[in-house]
């Protein structure tokens, strides 16, 4: 081939490159919607139940010292922190598990397309499954389903607060429904975050693993030059090369190494490198 001629006349290049390993928006998109769904049926139960608490009208020279509305908040927190305790804890495990299959799948997919200029026409075997990925694969679910379970316990133990400051400071749900409504977007901007994150992660978890079986030993790192604040650490790294085996500090606080799009909210990525010793 033209190609394979070229390199055979001693003017093949020191370093092949493959195409940038860029991560599949949609699966943390449906990540996301998995998680707003289930969140939403926890804010909407629960701003019912608080409208229930408050829907008789108290004096506020006695709401305060109402033990009857008090009991009441307690019952319908504890209620309602069973219920989606329970309910977050059962679907969080589907919930990773196919997340960390749709981006297995996307990683096989995306190595391969970075891939496949360099094989000239060869068949890769991106796929295969051996036991160091399957503890990637188990690491990584286990990590998101306790992320999955935080997520109502952090938003009921908010939304109990409030109700317990509105019963005392007398203002009931003129202050409270727009607290709910505050603490709803914060939820649903942290699952946002969990699914972005999660899904960068274990991508380059799993394409890490990939390249290395595949016997890449080269990357070169590419700093996304999104952010407002970036790391000064990884933009020193842009366009720098490292090997597979021996990857740089990406956090200078813990002296943690790694790869690109490990950190949270790193968006950073990685592009294979194929180099030849032949001087």
């Amino acid at each position: 081939m033209p190609r394979k001629a070229k390199y055979s006349t001693g003017r093949k290049p020191k370093v092949l490159e493959g195409k940038l390993l860029t991560p599949n928006a949609g699966v943390a998109s449906r990540y996301d919607r998995r998680l707003r769904a289930l969140i939403a049926l926890m804010t909407t139960e629960t701003l019912r139940g608080v409208r229930s608490l408050f829907a008789e009208p108290h004096p506020a020279d006695v709401f305060a010292l109402d033990a009857g509305i008090v009991d009441q908040a307690k019952h319908l927190m504890a209620s309602l922190t069973f219920k989606f305790d329970n309910l977050f804890a059962s679907h969080s495990k589907p919930i990773a598990t196919l997340m960390i299959e749709e981006n297995s799948d996307a990683s096989e997919a995306a190595i391969k397309s970075s891939m496949s200029a360099l094989a000239e026409g060869l068949s890769l075997n991106t796929g295969a499954i051996t036991a160091e990925l399957g503890d990637v694969f188990t690491a990584s679910i286990a990590e998101n389903v306790v992320l999955i379970k935080s997520i109502p316990a952090q938003y009921l133990q908010q939304v109990q607060g409030e109700v317990y400051r509105a019963i005392s400071n007398g203002n009931g749900l003129s202050e409270l429904v727009p607290a709910l409504q505050k603490y709803k977007g914060i939820t649903e901007r942290r699952a946002r975050l969990i699914a972005s994150d999660q899904v960068r992660r274990s991508f380059t978890n799993i394409n890490q693993i990939r390249l290395k079986n595949m016997g890449i030993k080269k990357f070169e790192w590419l700093h996304s030059h999104g952010r407002t604040t970036p790391r000064p650490l990884h933009v020193e790294y842009d366009h720098q090369i490292f090997l597979m085996d021996e990857p740089p500090i990406i956090d200078l606080k813990t002296g943690q190494r790694g790869y690109p799009g490990q950190l949270i909210n790193c968006f950073c990525k990685m592009k294979p490198l194929v180099s030849f010793d032949y001087d």
